[in-house]
């Protein structure tokens, strides 16, 4: 039967010396020790070890997780957080970690390898077409600022500072986009050590094909096939003949339905294509 981790994490030493043995042997891969300790972090699993999931933000991350957690417990989790700090309006599944239902692979205590653990599990991502994520990303970064919520606030900050951005004038506009994703490049850029937010970096960073080929990768825009996927995989947990529900996606409905015309003007095209190309590419996604 499936079951949570009743131990405490690892301690900070344990999970070092799983990045450190990591880092000696697949950092060139990765380019930097943040990019590489950033991976680790977002991998998500269970205590039966079945599976990992890569967490890559706006891609649909709190319905695959309830999905996940359904499918290795047999029951939907009916608790509901509401967490000052998240603008997530529906927080519990990203809890989890903290409730220890799943956990960093990083943070395990009961492995010898992350590269050993992911060989021997079924590995799981979910990806989405990266103009749709951009503009979702940027919507939701504006949301914080009508909050005025500190959830991205330093992001915001910067914005302004490296790109002249005006909230007053240039949140949910063309001219905002555009230097939104001049700020994510800006982020990106090899004299930066700042890794933008997982919110909208590019999908590739967190996701590594190259080094974590997915086993099942979901697409936002097929979430009927993910299901169907992930049970033919996992199966359903013992007992659980109940109807599976799609859920709300933890979507952006207007990022999908409502691109705005000037998307495909040639400089947002470019800049799209600057930023999020790869993601294009090893995703399969026409730009």
């Amino acid at each position: 039967m499936a079951s949570v981790f009743l131990s405490k994490p690892a301690t900070w030493q344990q999970s070092k010396r799983l990045l450190d043995a990591s880092w000696a042997a697949e950092g060139a891969r990765f380019g930097s020790r943040e990019r590489h300790d950033a991976f680790y972090t977002y991998l998500l699993t269970p205590r039966s070890g079945r599976w990992a999931y890569v967490s890559s933000g706006k891609t649909g991350t709190t319905s695959t997780l309830a999905l996940l957690f359904r499918l290795e417990f047999g029951v939907e989790n009916s608790a509901l957080v509401a967490d000052p700090s998240d603008m997530n309006r529906d927080a519990a599944m990203h809890r989890a970690v903290n409730a220890g239902v799943f956990r960093s692979l990083h943070a395990r205590d009961d492995i010898d390898s992350l590269s050993g653990y992911l060989a021997n599990t079924l590995r799981i991502a979910t990806v989405r077409h990266p103009t749709d994520r951009a503009w979702s990303a940027f919507r939701y970064l504006c949301r914080s600022q009508d909050l005025r919520h500190m959830q991205f606030a330093a992001a915001r900050i910067r914005l302004c500072a490296l790109t002249g951005f005006d909230w007053d004038s240039h949140a949910r506009t063309r001219e905002g986009f555009e230097r939104f994703l001049d700020f994510v490049a800006i982020e990106l850029g090899d004299d930066s050590a700042q890794l933008p937010d997982n919110h909208w970096r590019p999908q590739w960073l967190d996701i590594r094909p190259d080094l974590f080929r997915p086993d099942v990768l979901g697409r936002l825009e097929q979430p009927d096939a993910l299901i169907a996927a992930l049970v033919d995989r996992l199966g359903r947990a013992p007992g659980d003949d109940g109807a599976i529900r799609r859920g709300d996606l933890n979507g952006d409905p207007g990022a999908m339905r409502d691109r705005p015309g000037w998307m495909t003007a040639p400089s947002v095209v470019t800049r799209l294509a600057h930023v999020y190309g790869t993601d294009y590419e090893a995703f399969d996604y026409d730009p």
